[in-house]
């Protein structure tokens, strides 16, 4: 007879084919069953937000945290529902379950605010730069109150927010803190503040020069909104919109924006800004400007509330609301209501400011002097007061250097580096003149170099411009085996147009740059932008690592079960540095559409059982170009065999989990190999503390953090367990240990598990429900053999991926 189909997976296929009816009975009829089945119950919250009913999905959440109230996601979830009802009483207080999920509060020496009197606040920020830019409106509502905030956050925000009227410091690695009373996470100060819709603060203005007349802004692509890209319209429909006279690209590659301060610019003379939901959208409300913000039917953020085409969040906001599958009908009501905006021709932007005569003269001398490849000592050699630009360059290249390092600046100029380096480093300037009494004095274009100086970094910025033999000072730089920091205007990039009037002598592309700086020897290099047209290039002697490969991982790993989480970690450990690791798991069955794996994983070191060998797993296989198999086997005798034949024909190595899988399966076949319990490897050999014995109960499903569970289960002096894994922990550390079988339907048929097992590490069988002596020798032989196993599968692994 054809094994049953678990209701479960018939359910999860059911809602993903859009059955949604058949859908929910089936889910509604697996928690009548296993009440804690956590997929089951995050799959029909799900599938009763999708049809709205906003009510039942609440019910359903309130019921699902009360059950896992550890669970962080399901309580942003039920956070997240109830802001978007705007029930901003409770619902600021249950956001703060983000504590245990996404955010990280900080370690600080001076304590949280407890929203009672302080003079000065350190507020931290969240991960996201939208949240950052939308709670901001709360400082200055913190100086009325008799507060004095300082904003954290990273240096491309800072930079935005300069001359918004707040205190603004750039979170840049190692730099100190400033010493405050209290600190406070920036998305918790609505919760100290008891916002509430009705009396949110306006949000905070940017400080930039804005104007109207120049078209309307499409931001409309992940590139030019900031925003996930899932929320991204098809190219077919960007292009409509870029169709229109008055339509103004934000993409970066049109408007040479390098930073969040240059795509606002970019906005500041705009009519309008029509985005998806993401950072550009809440930079244009924050600048003032008319934006119309698409918002998806599924996921919307809570931010945007329910129901509403306003946001009282953003007076300046319409919301355009997906109805239905696909943003046809939102772009088509865009062009309606955005018609005479969109037919506007957009005008010029104006001409650059005419030349003067002694700017024209300067322009000449600098080309003459290229002209007979001198190097410019005439400029060089006067007085530097420093730009503007150049703090900018160096406070990002000083976010490069770690504390404490020794820093060689080639081309100090005027020393702006120094000022921005991080606690405890040493800074040694180079230039082509002594800047003062510890200035290296070169000339780079006369060979001359600092090779023998002592040194941990190296930056040249503003210098690679000016080099006549760039590939020379580049292999100087390698010789030196140490990371370098060179910043450059590339040409091509939205720099400069007339490079000889800056005095610059060469013109590379980025891509030459990158080329010049791999022919000397740097392994790594990666650019990070400046300003319109420059970067800074990280230069890394290291050898490059191989290019990154998609790896697919089916498992269990997202159910709270110890051993499942666990050997989805093990099995990552194994996995090279360059795999980019996907998860997909049995239940529900969803498959990544965006790309392909290069490898497929199956299974993390679980037993595969008839419930989870199925077409769709099989069909997978077949189709990826590159598959093994890391599973063992449980309740054999209702595996489909011609199923099972078919994957194992299919893999191109199986690391089978017990020599009793490699035998009843592996037999004659050249792909399979015998890896053993990978699980044993994160357990080290201990001894016990407690002279008590240990049942092992439901806390091993429940979701618990590894380290203690290990921790709990090598503390006893004897252990009893239901539960495979809890009990191969046990035997690194207990004395004595017993099993308890695992049965289907609580009948006869058993796993099979621990039998395998226990002939794997010891060559024995143990009786079931009664306690013996563990050979702790037999335990750390089977721990090295599996280990010597561990290492050919890691090898294996990274040449398949090489």
């Amino acid at each position: 007879m054809p094994a049953a189909v678990d209701p479960l997976e018939l359910a999860s296929a059911l809602h993903v084919d859009g059955q949604l009816d058949r859908a929910e009975t089936l889910y509604r009829q697996v928690l009548a069953e296993r009440p804690r089945e956590l997929v089951a119950r995050s799959n029909l919250i799900a599938l009763l937000r999708d049809r709205q009913r906003w009510d039942e999905a609440e019910t359903l959440m309130r019921e699902s945290v009360a059950l896992f109230p550890d669970d962080a996601g399901l309580a942003m979830r039920l956070a997240s529902h109830v802001l978007a009802a705007g029930r901003y009483e409770e619902g600021w207080a249950l956001y703060e379950a983000r504590r245990r999920g996404p955010v990280d509060p900080p370690t600080l020496p001076f304590p949280e605010w407890d929203g009672g009197p302080v003079g000065t606040l350190l507020v931290w920020p969240e991960r996201n730069p939208a949240d950052i830019l939308q709670f901001a409106r709360f400082l200055p509502e913190l100086q009325r109150r008799g507060v004095e905030p300082t904003l954290l956050c990273p240096p491309p925000l800072a930079d935005l927010l300069e001359g918004a009227g707040l205190r603004v410091v750039a979170a840049a690695p190692g730099a100190a803190l400033p010493k405050q009373e209290a600190w406070r996470l920036i998305g918790s100060l609505p919760l100290s503040l008891d916002a509430r819709l009705e009396t949110l603060p306006p949000p905070l203005r940017l400080a930039l020069p804005t104007a109207a007349g120049g078209g309307v802004g499409i931001a409309v692509t992940a590139e030019a909104a900031l925003a996930d890209a899932s929320r991204a319209l098809a190219p077919d429909l960007v292009a409509e919109f870029m169709g229109h006279p008055g339509a103004v690209s934000l993409e970066p590659r049109h408007t040479g924006a390098r930073s969040l301060k240059d795509l606002a610019l970019s906005m500041a003379d705009l009519d309008h800004v029509v985005a998806v939901d993401g950072v550009t959208a809440h930079i244009a409300a924050a600048l003032g400007k008319p934006v119309s913000i698409l918002v998806p039917r599924l996921n919307a953020d809570w931010r945007w509330l329910r129901g509403r085409a306003d946001s009282p969040w953003y007076p300046t906001a319409r919301l355009y609301r997906q109805s239905q599958a696909g943003w046809r009908a939102v772009v088509d009501d865009l062009r309606r209501d955005l018609a005479p905006l969109l037919a506007r021709p957009t005008p010029r932007r104006a001409a650059p400011a005419e030349v003067s005569p002694a700017q024209a003269a300067e322009a000449d001398r600098r080309r003459r002097s290229i002209a007979a490849g001198l190097t410019d000592r005439e400029r060089w050699s006067a007085p530097l007061d420093g730009k503007p630009g150049w703090d900018e360059r160096a406070r990002l290249a000083a976010t490069l250097v770690p504390p404490g390092a020794r820093v060689l600046d080639l081309g100090c100029g005027a020393m702006a580096l120094e000022r921005f380096l991080p606690e405890g480093c040493a800074y040694i300037p180079c230039d082509l003149v002594a800047r003062d009494a510890r200035t290296l004095v070169a000339d780079f274009n006369a060979g001359q170099f600092p090779a023998d100086t002592p040194c941990d970094m190296v930056t040249a910025l503003g210098v690679a411009e000016y080099l006549y033999d760039a590939p020379a000072f580049f292999a100087r730089l390698r010789a030196l085996n140490r990371p370098a920091m060179v910043s450059y205007n590339v040409a091509a990039g939205g720099g400069p147009a007339d490079r000889r009037a800056l005095g610059w002598v060469n013109d590379y592309t980025e891509a030459q740059v990158v080329a010049l700086a791999r022919a000397a020897g740097f392994g790594r290099v990666s650019a990070h932008p400046v300003s319109p047209g420059q970067r800074l290039f990280r230069l890394d002697p290291q050898a490059a690592a191989p290019a990154e490969r998609s790896v697919w991982l089916v498992s269990f790993s997202n159910v709270g079960n110890f051993g499942d989480r666990l050997g989805a970690q093990v099995l990552a450990g194994v996995l090279p540095p360059n795999a980019r690791l996907r998860h997909v798991h049995h239940e529900p069955w969803e498959l990544p559409t965006d790309e392909q794996p290069d490898l497929l994983i199956v299974g993390a070191g679980g037993s595969l059982f008839q419930r989870v060998l199925t077409p769709q797993l099989v069909d997978l296989a077949e189709r990826s170009a590159q598959v093994v198999g890391v599973f063992g086997t449980q309740y054999r005798h209702g595996i489909d065999g011609a199923l099972m034949g078919r994957l194992l024909d299919r893999l191109d190595v199986w690391w089978a989990r017990y020599e009793a899988d490699a035998y009843l399966y592996g037999r004659d076949r050249s792909n399979v190999r015998h890896l053993g319990d990978l699980m044993i490897d994160a357990f080290p050999m201990a001894r016990w503390s407690r002279d008590e014995t240990l049942e092992v109960g439901a806390e091993v499903g429940e979701d618990q953090p590894l380290d203690r569970l290990i921790a709990r289960y090598q503390s006893a002096r004897r252990v009893v367990s239901p539960r495979l894994h809890p009990l191969m922990c046990a035997l690194t550390a207990a004395e004595e240990v017993a099993y308890l079988e695992q049965r289907r339907g609580g009948g006869d048929r058993v796993s099979g598990k621990f039998e395998a097992m226990l002939l794997d590490v010891f060559g024995a069988r143990r009786p079931e429900g009664r306690l013996w002596s563990v050979d702790r020798n037999a335990v750390a032989a089977y721990k090295a053999k599996v280990r010597r196993n561990l290492d050919a599968m890691r090898a294996e692994l990274a040449a398949r991926l090489a």
